[in-house]
């Protein structure tokens, strides 16, 4: 196994069964980790959480929007609990949802998801969203820029209750306006990041700057059109990633064996989540599915993809964003403004 750039470990650091990237502070992350999102059916939830553990699951993305903070701190307390496992093996990512931006209200809501992960400490703590909202959970307040979200970020980072902080959704332009005034550097970029959506820009600048990139949506997200928050955001209808031709002739190269003719699709799933992971992006993607969800850890860090075939991933012609994040448009830190 290799490490992601700018990580300076030995090549076969591993946390569980995932590679690592060390952050620009020296805080160790494992490049492969399990997405919580639509998952807060408590039985369903921690069967699925105990499972990962014992793949060798250790990254665990949550929010405090995802309504699952209580349960994932009850699995992991139980795996304390029994002394087979201890915090620092490991590593929980948690988001403050833009109702709670304001710098004021930062430090209360991270208290919160703390208290709900039955945890010393968050990994790494994110800006869900580069929006702040009025208590309400609607109404947008435009008062509040991303450098004062940073600050109160910055905040919490230096009571040392977390070892990590970034950004999620942010763009370029709104992480270079951090970047000039932060006194703690973004460590942090988690972004949708898949075939139809690249991010080339985005993640050239975070290598610049050393900025450790986590994807989001790495399998087109197909479960994604369900209500969040009390209402269905509308999505758009997308092609099957799976299907993608430039992903099914990767995945021909790499998924034939020589007793194997038929490919299967855990070929193309294990390539559409390599491309990533060869590209120096953490991935997150979510299941219930107990054999894929091995297969999206132990099917996918035994091999690499070619210059060559990365090359012919990046410039798959359909482009597309999944999530377009509806409710941040009309405010003025709108990241996809551009795009609407």
């Amino acid at each position: 196994l290799t490490c992601a750039p700018f990580a300076d470990l030995p090549s076969d650091s591993t946390m569980g069964n995932a590679p690592l990237v060390c952050l620009s502070n020296g805080h160790k992350m494992p490049l492969i980790g399990l997405g919580t999102w639509q998952s807060d059916k408590e039985e369903e939830h921690v069967k699925v959480l105990e499972e990962a553990v014992n793949m060798g699951y250790r990254l665990f993305d949550t929010a405090a929007s995802y309504g699952n903070e209580e349960i994932i701190g009850r699995v992991m307390h139980n795996f304390y609990a029994k002394g087979t496992m201890s915090r620092c093996e490991f590593f929980i990512t948690t988001k403050i949802w833009p109702t709670y931006l304001h710098p004021d209200r930062q430090m209360a809501a991270f208290k919160e998801s703390l208290a709900k992960l039955d945890t010393p400490y968050v990994d790494l703590l994110l800006a869900h969203q580069p929006t702040c909202y009025e208590l309400d959970g609607v109404t947008h307040d435009p008062s509040v820029t991303v450098e004062m979200i940073w600050q109160g970020l910055e905040k919490i980072y230096e009571t040392g209750l977390v070892k990590a902080i970034g950004v999620s959704n942010w763009s370029v332009e709104q992480m270079e306006r951090v970047m000039k005034i932060a006194k703690v550097k973004i460590h942090v970029a988690q972004v949708e990041c898949h075939v139809y959506l690249p991010q080339l820009e985005l993640v050239e600048y975070c290598k610049k700057n050393k900025i450790v990139v986590t994807g989001y949506g790495s399998l087109g997200s197909p479960a994604r059109k369900v209500p969040f928050l009390g209402r269905t955001p509308n999505f758009a209808d997308s092609p099957n990633m799976f299907e993608e031709p430039a992903v099914v002739a990767v995945a021909q190269k790499y998924g034939k064996k020589p007793q194997q003719v038929i490919i299967s699709k855990k070929y193309q799933l294990q390539v559409l989540i390599r491309y990533l992971l060869d590209r120096g992006i953490c991935v997150i993607p979510k299941s219930s599915n107990l054999e894929r969800l091995k297969t999206n850890l132990h099917g996918v860090v035994d091999f690499h993809l070619d210059e060559s075939d990365i090359e012919r991933l990046n410039n798959v012609p359909h482009r597309q964003r999944l999530f377009m994040q509806e409710h941040m448009a009309g405010h003025p830190e709108d990241s996809f403004a551009s795009e609407r």
